[in-house]
Parts: structure tokens; sequence; C-alpha cells
């Protein structure tokens, strides 16, 4: 219960814009989660603090804290958040102007909220619509369309693999 109070305090603040707030109790609930062996815990602390560091343009830290957290989120089975830590390593490589890889992810993720039968959660959709425009705008209709289709024909497994590459070959 604590883990999870801490978690949905973290969130209350990084979607408020509170930052810092939201990563000191993102460590208390790592820290706490890292003490009792609730792997769970791990994967959501390191989830949202892997996109508060993302948006306050930390890419390395934001990178391995999202990458740790689609890894613990893909071995307990929970493909809701996978889909959405997809979208969150998709939005960072958009960042970098790695845009091929972002398409790829989004595409991903579009496929396992397919299977699972749920759209985004609404707080994430703006952030998520933001993204797909701009690599509209980076890379056009045809060739987002192309790149999209590719990662939602890739099976999960191959495309959470993908997420966990450093570099840009395609699944």
């Amino acid at each position: 219960g604590m883990v999870w109070s801490l978690l949905s305090l973290a969130a209350v603040a990084h979607y408020t814009g509170d930052a810092a707030r939201s990563l000191a109790l993102c460590d208390d609930s790592l820290a706490l989660s890292r003490e009792i062996g609730y792997k769970e815990g791990v994967a959501w602390s390191l989830d949202i603090a892997g996109n508060v560091e993302r948006a306050a343009g930390r890419r390395e830290r934001a990178r391995a804290m999202l990458q740790e957290s689609l890894h613990l989120h893909h071995e307990l089975g929970d493909r809701w958040r996978v889909a959405s830590l997809l979208e969150s390593l998709g939005a960072l490589a958009g960042g970098e102007g790695r845009h091929e890889r972002a398409a790829r992810l989004f595409g991903a993720a579009e496929r396992v909220r397919e299977e699972v039968g749920t759209p985004p959660p609404a707080v994430e959709r703006e952030g998520r619509a933001r993204h797909l425009s701009n690599l509209r705008a980076a890379l056009g209709d045809h060739r987002l369309h192309v790149l999209l289709a590719g990662g939602r024909t890739t099976p999960p497994d191959l495309s959470v693999a993908y997420a966990l590459e450093l570099d840009d070959r395609p699944a």
C-alpha cells in the first residue's frame, strides 16, 4: 500500500509539473520496492521517473530508467504498461531526431494496445498526439504510415527487444 501511495503521488506531481517532487517520491517508492522485492513497484517507479527525466531533457538517464521499466513490465506480463513504455521510448527517440525508430516504436505500441483492447490512458493522449504530429512533420504522411505499419506487424517480443537496443536497426 505504501508503494502505491507513493507512486500515485509521484504520478500526480509529474502530471501537474512538479518534477522535483515526483522524482523524490519515485526514489522513495523505488527504494522501498527494492527493499521488499516488489518487482511491480520497481517497474512503475522507473516508469514514472523515466518519463520525468525525459520531459526534463535528461535523455540518457531517462533511457536507462524507461528501458529497465519496459524489461520488468514485459517480464511481469503487463502489456498495458509495455505499450505506454514503447511510446515513451518512441517519444525519446523522436526528441533525439531518430524519427524512424520513434515511428516503429509507436506502431509497436499500437499493436499491443489493439491486442490488449485498451486505448492510451487519457493523461497520455495529448503527448502521444503531439509526438505523432512531430513525426508526421519530420517523415511525411506516407513514410510515417509505412513505419507505423512496420511496428504494428512486428511481434511484440521483437518490438520489446528492439526498444531495449540502442541502435536504429528495424526489428
